[in-house]
């Protein structure tokens, strides 16, 4: 909540990887108005990942699809870091959308998200990993590539404050 709520002020925190770039980015618009804010991004994450699961769920288990909704949000460790304004939700709500691309088979654009992935929770980068199996047996050759999206828009975007290409690395 920190970063995002002095980002403003200190620009260098929308790339500090203590606090994740994408989840500072998007955060902290709401972070402005105190933690209260922070927490209502969350509310709005964590209602936009219970949407995609739903979404899922319709398209394949029509009859129940509000049961994966449910067990989105009443899962009690979920449940729990909504308040929180920490950034378990905005990967959750990031690997939710990025599974509802996939299954409507819109690879490329489920190969960006993902590779946004790793700066929303570190474990990013081995549901990247995972993603680009699954897109190596579906055979989407020219989605994988675009995994990588998220990691060059970093590495540019940080050059001017870390005065270095590999910053995401070093």
């Amino acid at each position: 909540y920190r970063l995002a709520r002095y980002a403003f002020q200190h620009p260098e925190f929308f790339l500090d990887h203590w606090g994740k770039p994408l989840f500072t980015i998007l955060a902290s618009p709401f972070a402005q108005f105190g933690y209260f804010g922070a927490k209502m991004y969350n509310v709005i994450m964590a209602l936009l990942a219970a949407l995609f699961v739903f979404k899922i769920s319709r398209k394949y288990y029509e009859d129940s699809a509000i049961m994966g909704t449910a067990f989105v949000l009443l899962a009690p460790v979920f449940m729990g870091l909504i308040p929180s304004s920490m950034t378990e939700i905005t990967g959750a709500c990031v690997l939710a959308l990025a599974l509802w691309l996939f299954y409507n088979k819109k690879y490329i654009a489920t190969a960006i998200v993902i590779g946004l992935l790793p700066f929303a929770r570190l474990e990013g980068v081995l549901i990247a990993g995972c993603f680009g199996l699954a897109m190596l047996m579906h055979r989407q050759w020219k989605s994988i590539p675009f995994l990588f999206a998220g990691l060059v828009l970093f590495s540019l975007i940080g050059i001017p404050v870390h005065h270095d290409i590999f910053w995401v690395f070093t």
